[in-house]
């Protein structure tokens, strides 16, 4: 139920992000908006950062502002729009991809999750 949700949310949220963005360039207050949005949307995704750093999870040699852009620019709603909606994938195809990417890229050896890879999901028209 829960990623549920999380999937309506991104379903909707990007095509309104698109139109604010689009919109900031031509009113300082949607800008603002824009702004904050952004700053707001990385500054949640440091805070999971800040976790695994704290559990000492994080890949070796990985700093925790490398590792809040990975994270940042692979749960951006962005994404999910350009997976989900323009390319076909099923909500399930994106959320184990973007699990496997994300152990990979961020959590160390001594995380059980990391090193355990599926196969690339079975995208719809490949």
């Amino acid at each position: 139920m829960h990623q549920l949700r999380i999937d309506l949310v991104r379903a909707r949220l990007g095509p309104l992000l698109e139109v604010i963005r689009s919109a900031a360039a031509h009113d300082a207050e949607i800008d603002a908006l824009w702004t904050r949005i952004q700053t707001e949307f990385y500054d949640n995704q440091r805070s999971v950062v800040e976790a695994l750093h704290r559990k000492r999870a994080l890949k070796p040699g990985l700093g925790v502002a490398r590792a809040t852009d990975i994270l940042w620019t692979l749960n951006h709603p962005n994404l999910y729009r350009l997976l989900v909606i323009d390319r076909g994938w099923t909500s399930d195809q994106h959320e184990k991809w973007l699990a496997d990417l994300l152990c990979s890229e961020l959590l160390g050896n001594v995380h059980p999750l990391a090193g355990q890879h599926r196969k690339s999901p079975d995208v719809a028209g490949s």
